[in-house]
């Protein structure tokens, strides 16, 4: 009779720089390369205890506003719901952060203090430019603060993040860029693809199909340092994440996406794949030593 084996996957976050809270510095004090917290969003694949405080890397400040790029991805979404021939001005995740992920994660006192910015879709025959409160970084603005983000291109997912499915290649995850790769029609196949570019591992030139669901968005912000005084407050309110919509919706709809196994006994490990391939999972075969980077095997019962 063989063993049945399941297993308890989480992420394994190991912060490499401090947490600065607004509220325990002066927004005139933030330099390139803190990190602080602003706004909530899943991210223990917990909802019983509600979503956890957004950490974002500063990129720049200039004069009275920073930028700012989340640290882990917090969700896995297409850049567009259907391949089209679109850019970033048209995509539905640009549409998602704007509307869904702004209105969930933020109350009406913080999203006042995130600025609307003139974004351009990267597109060089047909340019246009939009209004947006959060977007992606794009591949030229990665090499502008190429000195702050260097060692953060290789993105760690969030537990829940992780649920949506976040692809994974070897120990490097892939997150959306803005620009649109390519685009054609392969006549092998018979059908049209449209590529956007992501970020994977520390390789900032990659590209995947826009209808990827398993790519992790990394939002980005320009926040007006002038208002922070009330967003510091208020993220401060023991009422804050009870104001917020709910972002996980739809979390208890989802299974986990792994079993992450250290047997080395094929016949285990057949075993393994069969019951992953039979509940629609995938199974991720880690070293002897129990872990692969990101992750760690937490309980194992027979």
């Amino acid at each position: 009779m063989r063993k049945a084996i399941s297993y308890l996957l989480t992420l394994c976050i190991v912060l490499s720089l401090g947490v600065t809270s607004f509220a325990e510095s002066e927004p005139a004090a933030l330099k390139p390369g803190d990190i602080v917290e602003f706004g909530f969003y899943e991210q223990d694949n917990d909802k019983a205890n509600g979503p956890e405080p957004i950490e974002w890397i500063v990129l720049d400040v200039q004069e009275e506003q920073a930028l700012l790029l989340s640290k882990y991805g917090l969700d896995c979404k297409p850049y567009n719901e259907e391949v089209a021939s679109i850019t970033w001005d048209e995509c539905t995740l640009r549409d998602w952060l704007n509307n869904t992920f702004l209105s969930s994660s933020f109350t009406e006192v913080q999203k006042e203090t995130i600025m609307v910015s003139e974004i351009d879709n990267c597109e060089q025959y047909f340019p246009k430019k939009s209004q947006d409160q959060l977007f992606l970084l794009s591949a030229a603005e990665i090499e502008d603060y190429s000195r702050i983000v260097m060692n953060d291109l290789k993105i760690e997912p969030t537990s829940y993040a992780l649920k949506q499915g976040a692809r994974v290649s070897g120990t490097n995850f892939c997150w959306w860029l803005r620009e649109i790769k390519n685009n054609g029609y392969n006549f092998d196949t018979d059908e049209y693809y449209v590529l956007a570019q992501v970020c994977q591992g520390r390789d900032p030139d990659n590209e995947v199909s826009v209808d990827g669901k398993d790519v992790l968005v990394r939002p980005a912000m320009w926040v007006d340092l002038n208002k922070l005084s009330d967003a510091l407050n208020d993220m401060k309110s023991e009422t804050t994440k009870d104001n917020l919509s709910d972002n996980s919706s739809s979390f208890e709809e989802h299974n986990s996406q792994y079993i992450i196994t250290t047997v080395t006994d094929p016949n285990e490990i057949d075993f393994l794949h069969d019951m992953a391939s039979g509940i629609n999972k995938r199974l991720l075969t880690a070293p002897a030593s129990g872990t692969v980077e990101g992750f760690s095997k937490l309980v194992a019962y027979e």
